[in-house]
């Protein structure tokens, strides 16, 4: 996806936004501020909308890191995430024993839609509480559906890749691993190396105990806002290369790999909420809207 014009303003809302949780004097905070305009200035300048907003927001957050010297502004919400994500998942996952295999399939994929609402990257945004997830699951409307696909998609695949986003919904992501795996099908879940925004690290895997739901966790090696091609391990290169679906978790996985399918050449499948205009206005839908895609290999 190219840069938009709401995208910069959206960079500058959350950069001060990572700023204000770990720098508290105001001189210090304006002075900082003032850098990441710089840089944010020097890179549009020098690229303009061919530099996408995950590749800016990647430049950015990585900035704010170093001159901050804080390498996870975000560890304590991560941490809570994990908490309140685990007994959501506990609560959830009884629920789902009563269903039959495909059921169970459907409701989770569902469920993981909705856990991409949990987003602390997206200015302006508010997060969901417990109930309203529960509720949602129930009446969930979706854009761009075709269930009947993926759910072929899922019995033909030998091996799925999840591109994991953020830290809070990952434990819907455990379910839908969970259900697939029911399909005789081997999961892989890839999650960052290192800290961007609140997206789930290898860190957070490990807490959230992703390994007893997914065959196969695998760290990218990078702290990139996607899976940058030219930054991941061997290892997750040739897991994606092995792979015969990806399921791509999030705004910003879609504004990358949606500018790069056609060099993956693998069938994608975009799982998000459009939680913004811009990512709204390349998919064709409202701001709020479930969105599940598929992208066919050519």
């Amino acid at each position: 996806m190219k840069l938009h014009s709401e995208c910069i303003a959206c960079q500058v809302q959350v950069r001060f936004k990572d700023l204000q949780r770990v720098i508290t004097d105001e001189s210090k905070r304006f002075s900082l501020m003032i850098k990441v305009l710089n840089l944010l200035m020097k890179e549009v300048e020098e690229r303009g909308r061919d530099i996408t907003p995950t590749h800016l927001g990647t430049k950015l957050f990585r900035f704010i890191k170093i001159v901050t010297g804080i390498s996870d502004p975000y560890e304590d919400e991560k941490r809570r995430e994990c908490i309140n994500g685990l007994k959501l998942y506990n609560v959830l996952n009884k629920e789902l024993k009563s269903l039959d295999v495909m059921s169970r399939v459907v409701k989770c994929i569902k469920l993981a839609l909705i856990g991409n609402a949990l987003d602390l990257g997206v200015a302006g945004y508010i997060p969901p509480n417990t109930q309203y997830i529960l509720k949602e699951s129930e009446v969930i409307k979706i854009r761009e559906c075709d269930i009947e696909l993926i759910l072929k998609m899922f019995k033909k695949a030998r091996i799925i890749s999840f591109i994991l986003d953020n830290t809070g919904e990952a434990v819907f992501d455990k379910l839908l691993s969970e259900s697939v795996r029911n399909l005789k099908t081997y999961t892989i879940a890839i999650v960052k190396s290192g800290a961007f925004q609140n997206d789930i690290t290898i860190k957070e895997a490990e807490y959230l105990e992703l390994s007893s739901s997914f065959d196969e966790v695998l760290e990218t090696g990078t702290d990139a806002a996607s899976i940058f091609l030219e930054e991941l391990t061997p290892r997750v290169k040739r897991a994606i290369n092995e792979s015969d679906v990806l399921i791509s978790k999030g705004m910003a996985n879609f504004e990358y790999l949606s500018e790069v399918d056609e060099v993956i050449n693998k069938p994608i499948i975009y799982m998000l909420k459009a939680k913004c205009r811009p990512v709204a206005k390349e998919l064709g839908v409202n701001v709020g809207d479930y969105v599940l895609r598929t992208k066919i290999k050519s």
